[in-house]
C-alpha cells in the first residue's frame, strides 16, 4: 500500500459510513477517477444491528475490489470474511485494542490486510505497531466534521511518518483546505470523507482534493 507505488504526493484514502446510503452508481463515479489507493467502510450506529452493516456493504465490495481498490471493514472479522473484503480496521478501545491486532496477525498471517486507528498517544502506537499493522491511521472514524483535523492526529502522524516505515494515514478535516498541512507532514496516505461525501458533488470534490494534494506536493504552493 506504499504510496510511493502510485505517486509523488500522498495518496487519498477514503473512509465511509454505510449510513450514509450513498447510490452505488454514484460511488463508482467515484473509484472511476482513480484518487484514491483503499477505502475502509464502517456503520456509526448500533454495533449490534450487523445485519444492517452487512446488507449495506454487500453491493460496495464486490463494487470496490472490482475497481482494483481494497476494502476494509471495521472492527468486523467475521463480516471481512463473509464479504469477502481484504481486510479489518481495528480502532483503539482499551488497553486490550493491540492483542485484537495481535490474534488478528496470528490468525491470518498476511492474508488480509490489517489496520490500525485512533491511538492515543506515542506508546500506544509503538505499542500496537509491534504487532505488524499493515498502516497507522491517525483519527478516529466519523470524527472529522470539523474543518480542521485534530491538532493530535496531525503531531502524531508527522512523528510517525519520520521514524517509522509503517504506512502512516492522518485523518483530514471536512475542508478541503484541511489537506495543505497534512501533504506537508509526509503521511503516506491522507483519509477523506466528510470533505468529499458531504460535497454537493462528490465526485468532483475527490477530484479536487487529488489535484490540491498534487499542487501542493508538486510546487510547493500554499492551496
Amino acid at each position: 500500500m506504499a504510496a510511493t507505488d502510485y505517486d509523488r504526493f500522498p495518496r487519498l484514502m477514503l473512509t465511509y459510513d454505510i449510513r450514509r446510503r450513498l447510490a452505488p452508481a454514484l460511488l463508482a463515479d467515484m473509484l472511476a477517477i482513480e484518487a484514491c489507493a483503499a477505502i475502509i467502510l464502517y456503520d456509526s450506529g448500533d454495533k449490534a444491528e450487523e445485519a444492517v452493516f452487512q446488507k449495506a456493504a454487500e453491493p460496495l465490495v464486490p463494487l470496490i475490489r472490482n475497481c482494483g481498490l481494497p476494502v476494509l471493514i471495521a472492527e468486523n472479522s467475521s463480516l471481512c470474511g463473509r464479504l469477502k473484503a481484504d481486510g479489518v480496521h481495528i480502532e483503539e478501545q482499551d488497553a486490550q485494542s493491540p492483542e485484537i491486532l495481535a490474534d488478528m496477525r496470528r490468525k491470518y498471517g498476511e492474508k488480509r490486510l490489517l489496520g490500525y486507528g485512533n491511538p492515543h498517544n506515542r506508546h500506544n502506537a509503538l505499542e500496537a505497531g509491534e504487532e505488524r499493522p499493515d498502516y497507522m491511521f491517525f483519527g478516529k472514524l466519523g470524527k472529522d466534521k470539523n474543518p480542521a483535523p485534530h491538532p493530535r492526529n496531525v503531531a502524531l502522524g508527522a512523528w510517525w511518518a519520520a521514524i517509522v516505515q509503517i504506512d502512516c494515514i492522518i485523518q483530514a478535516g471536512s475542508a478541503l483546505a484541511s489537506l495543505a498541512g497534512l501533504a506537508a507532514t509526509q503521511a503516506d496516505f491522507i483519509a477523506v470523507e466528510e470533505a468529499v461525501f458531504a460535497a454537493s458533488d462528490p465526485p468532483a470534490a475527490l477530484a479536487q482534493a487529488q489535484n490540491l494534494l498534487a499542487r501542493r506536493v508538486q510546487t510547493g504552493q500554499e492551496i
